[in-house]
């Protein structure tokens, strides 16, 4: 078996380590109740690709401005994907198979992997 050698003990307060220089009273931080443990996350962090799914005829001019425009803020923290599914593709007047045919166009969209909100 291999052997380790063990650390040498710690000089000061392992919070000191984490800020700099050592507090003068030497005092640890104040505890967090009721609060989750800290996580120390990776300096990079990828963020999860969104993609925006809406039924509907064409937009307005208004309105895909606000689209666009929210996709351009997202646009630096993360890839945005708009997806617009034509309202009623079958172009029938049941109301069922209407909702139907949407719906296969939406699941048509997804992929097993995705996460949906």
């Amino acid at each position: 078996h291999a052997s380790f050698s063990q650390s040498p003990p710690l000089t000061s307060p392992p919070w000191e380590s984490c800020h700099g220089a050592a507090a003068a009273d030497s005092t640890p931080p104040p505890a967090r109740t009721g609060a989750r443990p800290r996580v120390l996350l990776p300096l990079i962090l990828r963020a999860m690709p969104m993609r925006v799914l809406t039924v509907g005829k064409k937009r307005s001019q208004g309105t895909q401005l606000l689209v666009e425009e929210y996709k351009e803020k997202l646009g630096h923290y993360c890839d945005v994907e708009d997806t617009l599914i034509k309202s009623n593709p079958k172009l029938t007047s049941d109301v069922k198979v209407q909702i139907e045919a949407e719906d296969a166009s939406m699941m048509q969209q997804l992929k097993a992997e995705d996460f949906c909100a």
